[in-house]
């Protein structure tokens, strides 16, 4: 079987699925299986489509396709050598630039240092991949500075035979955009963007609890790339947000943690040895100069022993899905999602849980909302 064929397999389940469930009289969807709840693999009540695929056999072969194909997508030594150099490469032309236009003391006074984050920094990353990248200060700068930076660095990387400069200085997040002739790679670059840091630690330390969750990112970045599904500025959702409804789906078949909500049982100000060494927690500017607070559990470990107890104490975690297979899995995602009501829900890895569809109002510092999937930490309205 072909990869096109097994991701294809998974999505004619949910096709079946989502057929199979008839609008009640108010307009919205009725429970046709206990899988429209998330409760139970749907083996009985399924159609036949479906029945067909979650039979045990064929979950094994569909898990069997789906490791070789998430085998044969991870990144080769040479791309991640390659991405080092470049980064190494931006770095020195950017303090070259630093140290022409604002004078040899702007490092000692600003920093300056380059930072990798998104899927590159969070291991999830495709074969050849853009960069995200952030220049850090010591110090805040305006909106206008920021700019500024982006048309300094774009002016400097042309005349370092950079290709495909292009800055957008006028973006929300002001970027430049730049493509290196030797290796290929192209990133985008910004200034000051801490959050996506915050971010970025986050989705890797979600992925290190359970290795199925870094398999089903790969699986589904993928499916959602070769369908055009990922391109943000074509109006559909972004890779990062596909992320996101992995780790919402592993949070609602309890594979992994709410690891905010782990951090988030001690006061801030008081928090144990063990809480202190295993706890992410600052104070970051959002894109529009809002400040938030980012806090949650960064260690894997403490996130598995909790989630343990956890399911131990609740038993909302059934035997199949500690051994569910990867395809397995993929399955139950595309099901979910086929018969999620997105008009109406809103997908909340934050709070780990459905929000109704009455987007909160910005005065709530801790929720942010794209389309109808939130992200994490931010606090910004966008798509």
């Amino acid at each position: 079987m072909q990869e096109l064929e097994a991701l294809s397999l998974c999505e004619e389940n949910a096709r079946l699925t989502r057929n199979a469930c008839r609008p009640d009289r108010g307009g919205r969807p009725q429970q046709c299986s206990a899988s429209c709840s998330g409760a139970t693999q749907p083996q009985k009540q399924s159609p036949v489509g479906s029945r067909i695929l979650w039979q045990p056999q064929n979950t094994k072969r569909i898990t069997e396709y789906c490791e070789q194909l998430v085998d044969s997508l991870q990144p080769t030594e040479e791309d991640a050598s390659a991405r080092r150099k470049f980064v190494q490469k931006l770095q020195l032309l950017v303090d070259i630039a630093l140290r022409q236009r604002y004078g040899a003391d702007f490092t000692k006074v600003y920093g300056g240092t380059l930072h990798v984050f998104g899927s590159s920094e969070a291991g999830l990353h495709l074969p050849g991949a853009d960069l995200d990248v952030l220049l850090s200060l010591t110090q805040e700068v305006s909106s206008a500075s920021k700019s500024g930076l982006v048309q300094v660095f774009a002016t400097a990387f042309e005349k370092a035979g950079m290709r495909d400069v292009v800055p957008i200085p006028g973006a929300r997040v002001p970027i430049v955009r730049v493509c290196d002739p030797v290796c290929g790679l192209s990133a985008d670059i910004s200034v000051n963007n801490r959050l996506p840091l915050a971010n970025t630690l986050l989705l890797r330390t979600y992925t290190l609890i359970d290795e199925r969750v870094r398999q089903l990112c790969y699986l589904v970045k993928r499916w959602a790339k070769q369908r055009g599904l990922a391109e943000a500025f074509h109006h559909t959702p972004s890779s990062y947000a596909w992320v996101n409804l992995v780790l919402f789906f592993c949070q609602h078949r309890a594979i992994v943690p709410n690891l905010q909500a782990l951090a988030a049982g001690a006061p801030p100000s008081e928090p144990n040895a063990a809480e202190a060494d295993s706890t992410f927690s600052a104070s970051l500017l959002t894109s529009d100069g809002r400040r938030v607070q980012a806090r949650f559990c960064a260690d894997a470990e403490v996130a598995r022993q909790a989630l343990g107890r956890q399911t131990a104490e609740e038993g909302c975690c059934s035997p199949a899905s500690r051994t569910a297979g990867v395809g397995e899995l993929l399955l139950a995602f595309f099901e979910l999602f086929s018969q999620f009501d997105f008009c109406a829900r809103i997908v909340s890895v934050r709070c780990g849980a459905e929000l109704d569809g009455q987007l909160p109002s910005r005065s709530q510092p801790d929720l942010n909302h794209i389309s109808t999937i939130s992200q994490p930490d931010r606090n910004t309205r966008g798509r």
